[in-house]
């Protein structure tokens, strides 16, 4: 019998109905991916938690699947408990995609499942639990769970998810030991110098890095000159893409990732929107380098006036400068700037790239275009045969 590539069910509601002939094809089908976005959208706790348990059942079995997405459904805990039957089984998983799922404290039970897989070897290749606010509770879970698969990992995507220094400390501590990254996304959670500074410091781990998005993570002046000076030392040959939207990058900064971009022959993406903006001879140099290294720079139109910003953020980011933020200020001045236009959601405004800005991933394959670029393929998808 001939492997399928991928069943594809996103979109379509799985019900008690139509769960048996579904099952069915499963059981009598040989396929490699297999797509649940969006099927429990409509459907209650119990019937989300029956329907997903009686697929589970099946599906940990299978010897071909290599990936599961379930993004944007409301699974919550009881759905997380459904999945738990599969993930400790799983025989060939390698793509794990549960984005947006609405998971909270359910998350605890996906980690906890993963750490608990008769699969005692590391085997995900891919790891993405975007938007899924699972803050404090998993972090600890998390970065085991980053640990155990240290050696496969190719791509991590954490973006939103209510981390802070603390929380994001012990995950970086595990990426650190991941020395095949090529993909890490962790835009939108809650930066301070500490954890820009033990980013930067983790950088020369990742040398086959293509990938970096720490877009609106209130990162501090001091912060990003960490990690904009660790690139610059060239270790990371590889970067194609870099999402430092809403970075705090002065002058300073920019001039700094003038000469990155000089030094990044692969580079192709940078994304600067709500930085601050700049003096026609920085913006020049930038043009020059990237206009001869064929680097798209996106942004210029969106940078901001430092001096414009209002005496209360200004206020605060100057006491940011004296002393690292702790967890609680971070999440104060967080609250304090959104519906400010500083709240992450001009990271979606070109889903056309192939970056994990929607998803994260930058690849060199064929998709929709944007500016002659490749633009990026369907929620969850991974760069599988190009890492």
């Amino acid at each position: 019998m001939d492997i399928l590539p991928e069943i594809d069910l996103s979109e379509n509601r799985i019900t008690n109905n139509t769960i048996d002939k579904l099952i069915e094809t499963l059981k009598t089908t040989k396929f490699k991916k297999l797509n649940l976005k969006s099927v429990f959208t409509k459907n209650n706790k119990q019937e989300t938690f029956e329907i997903l348990r009686k697929i589970c059942e099946v599906i940990k079995k299978s010897t071909n699947l290599e990936e599961l997405i379930i993004s944007k459904n409301a699974l919550g805990k009881s759905g997380a408990k459904a999945l738990k039957v599969f993930l400790t089984n799983n025989v060939n998983l390698k793509h794990l995609i549960i984005d947006d799922a609405g998971l909270g404290e359910g998350g605890t039970v996906i980690l906890e499942s993963l750490l608990n897989s008769r699969r005692k070897t590391s085997y995900l290749e891919t790891f993405s639990i975007k938007e899924n606010v699972l803050g404090k509770q998993c972090s600890k879970l998390l970065s085991m769970v980053l640990h155990k698969h240290k050696i496969t990992l190719t791509k991590v995507i954490l973006s939103r998810n209510s981390f802070y220094n603390s929380d994001l400390c012990q995950i970086i501590e595990s990426l650190s030991l991941c020395k095949k990254l090529q993909i890490i996304n962790l835009e939108d959670n809650f930066f301070t110098k500490k954890t820009s500074k033990m980013l930067s410091r983790s950088l020369a781990n990742w040398p086959d890095l293509k990938q970096l998005i720490i877009n609106d993570c209130l990162i501090c002046k001091k912060g990003v000159i960490y990690i904009l000076e660790e690139l610059l030392k060239g270790t990371n040959k590889n970067i194609e893409y870099l999402g430092f939207q809403y970075c705090s990058i002065d002058e300073n900064g920019f001039y700094t990732l003038a000469s990155i971009i000089k030094k990044s022959l692969m580079l192709k993406v940078v994304k600067i929107n709500g930085n601050y903006s700049i003096k026609k001879k920085c913006m020049s140099k930038i043009n020059l380098v990237s206009k001869k290294n064929g680097t798209l720079i996106n942004g210029f139109d969106d940078l901001i006036n430092e001096d414009d910003e209002g005496e209360e953020k200004e206020g605060k980011e100057k006491e940011g400068k004296e002393k690292d933020l702790d967890d609680n200020e971070v999440e104060e001045i967080h609250n304090d700037m959104k519906g400010k236009g500083h709240d992450g959601k001009e990271g979606k405004e070109e889903e056309g790239l192939d970056v994990e800005e929607e998803e994260g991933d930058y690849d060199e394959k064929e998709g929709k275009e944007e500016e002659g670029l490749d633009v990026e393929e369907e929620e969850g998808d991974y760069d599988g045969k190009e890492e």
